[in-house]
């Protein structure tokens, strides 16, 4: 994506590379990150700089950046017609929790104009996004309960041992999945392997 830093993801400018990921059937995985190669705030992530403030608590930049910003990425990617313009392409945002994609679908929905314009309701699209869920997210549950044929995923971080790190903790992070109450262990099936191998063209 070199060149294309000052583009959001559903700028047409960056269609051209979308129809060669369709061409060539493969996924394209997204990783934000809260600051630049030199330390300074992401300038993607409008009013991130207010969170470098609390000295207190370095962590918040990215704890909140990630969700942050793939909220503006999957509402760009739909409303600005992408998806519809690319309905094989598969789009996987790792690392930023997943509580907020019920929230999202029904604020995308919220458009008056959006289901005339792209032929169906935003929510609708998700069909094409996968979302990496944080193994230790109690709230996963009620992504599987509100998104029904969800495309969650789970990630380790491996080998980072930041906030979202869970594959060095005493249970790892397969185990914190299925031992996690709530969620069905069709779900749980989907979230560690399944969900994956569709994105992946592996199933």
């Amino acid at each position: 994506m070199g060149g294309f830093a000052d583009a959001n993801l559903g700028a047409e400018k960056l269609w051209p590379f979308y129809q060669k990921c369709c061409d060539l059937n493969v996924p394209i995985l997204v990783h934000d990150t809260a600051s630049d190669r030199d330390g300074h705030p992401n300038p993607a992530l409008v009013g991130i700089e207010q969170l470098y403030l609390e000295v207190d608590n370095n962590a918040l930049p990215f704890l909140l950046a990630f969700p942050f910003r793939y909220i503006v990425d999957m509402g760009s990617l739909i409303l600005r017609g992408a998806l519809k313009e690319f309905p094989k392409l598969r789009v996987c945002f790792v690392e930023g929790s997943a509580a907020f994609v019920p929230w999202l679908m029904d604020r995308l929905d919220m458009d008056p104009a959006a289901k005339k314009r792209l032929g169906k309701h935003p929510r609708e699209f998700f069909n094409q996004i996968w979302v990496s869920a944080f193994a230790a997210e109690n709230s996963l549950k009620y992504a599987c309960d509100y998104w029904k044929d969800h495309n969650l995923t789970v990630g380790s971080d491996y080998p980072h041992g930041d906030p979202s790190a869970t594959w060095n903790s005493t249970q790892g992070t397969v185990n914190m999945i299925k031992e996690m109450e709530g969620v069905s262990h069709a779900d749980k099936e989907k979230i560690l392997g399944t969900n994956a191998m569709r994105l992946f063209g592996m199933a």
